[in-house]
């Protein structure tokens, strides 16, 4: 039976307050061609999602977009840099010691700034990594019986 180059399919896992969705769409092509649009802190997966997309699909223009969410309270955790807010809180004294009319910044400046203000992940890697993989694996199921359909309608045609 005919295998079609054309093909879609999509997916959604979620384990342990992780949830990874991802769109896989196939079009024609004589090589092996992929885009990735990941969510920015998917990128040091890019390699192993490349990897998997070409084990289940030798051909084609392959776009792969993947989003993930984490449940908030596995999300993030912030913490304060006591030493860098002193640095900041000494430098503003003095700017304003020095530069009359210049007023010490406000909270915000400092919950605001990355520097003082951390955030620090608390999820496991390993389980996200575990969430790429079975929903990465379950769209590309899902786009090879696609192109599979397509494929026999595109014979019957012939």
């Amino acid at each position: 039976m005919p295998l079609s180059m054309t093909g879609y399919g999509n997916a959604e896992y979620s384990e342990n307050g992780i949830s990874v969705k991802v769109d896989i769409k196939s079009l024609n092509s004589r090589f092996f061609d992929i885009h990735l649009k990941l969510h920015r802190s998917l990128y040091e997966f890019e390699a192993k999602i490349t990897s998997l997309v070409k084990d289940h699909l030798e051909r084609g223009r392959i776009t792969v977009s993947m989003d993930i969410k984490v449940e908030a309270d596995k999300l993030d955790e912030l913490v304060l840099d006591k030493q860098r807010l002193k640095q900041f809180v000494d430098i503003s004294k003095e700017i304003s010691n020095e530069a009359e009319g210049v007023s010490l910044p406000n909270i915000d400046f400092y919950l605001s700034n990355p520097e003082i203000v951390k955030k620090e992940t608390n999820f496991n890697k390993e389980q996200i990594d575990i969430c790429i993989e079975k929903s990465l694996i379950l769209a590309l199921q899902e786009t090879h019986k696609l192109r599979q359909i397509e494929g026999a309608k595109l014979g019957e045609d012939l």
